[in-house]
């Protein structure tokens, strides 16, 4: 999956989004959303294993499928220190098991001082409860963008 630290790679061919849907945040449950930031690039497919054996350094965020990139990553600045530095980049993958239980990730969104994908959902990348969500955290003090 290549990447700064040999994780996960460059997004590839687009898959189509999934259509919005605006949920009733007061009548739909949050889900937890299993994230794992790692600065200097994604964290590589083999780090996990299991559902029970995962990467270090793992936030909870209980949120809903109507959560855009732009929420969720005020979200995880209040919990990390790194990604409130001035001019950072995030890349976001969808990290799920296939049919038979490996886990894949693919790179979804990408926010930066610039823009990005900020107002995507995570419904619309088609990420499931259950699903992880894995965060490249690129500084201009560590890493070369």
């Amino acid at each position: 999956m290549g990447g700064g630290r040999g994780g996960m790679g460059p997004r590839g061919p687009p898959r189509p989004l999934r259509p919005f849907e605006k949920v009733d945040r007061e009548k739909v449950c949050p889900f937890l959303l299993r994230v794992f930031p790692c600065e200097g690039g994604h964290h590589r497919e083999s780090e996990f294993i299991s559902i029970n054996s995962v990467p270090s350094g793992e936030v909870h965020l209980y949120t809903w499928s109507d959560a855009t990139f732009s929420e969720i990553s005020n979200l995880l600045r209040n919990v990390n220190e790194s990604m409130r530095v001035p001019g950072v980049r995030l890349s976001y993958a969808v990290v799920a098991p296939n049919h038979q239980g490996q886990f894949h990730g693919r790179e979804v969104a990408v926010l930066n001082p610039q823009g990005g994908d900020g107002q995507l959902t995570l419904g619309q990348v088609g990420l499931e409860p259950g699903d992880f969500l894995d965060v490249a955290v690129f500084t201009r003090r560590r890493n070369h963008f």
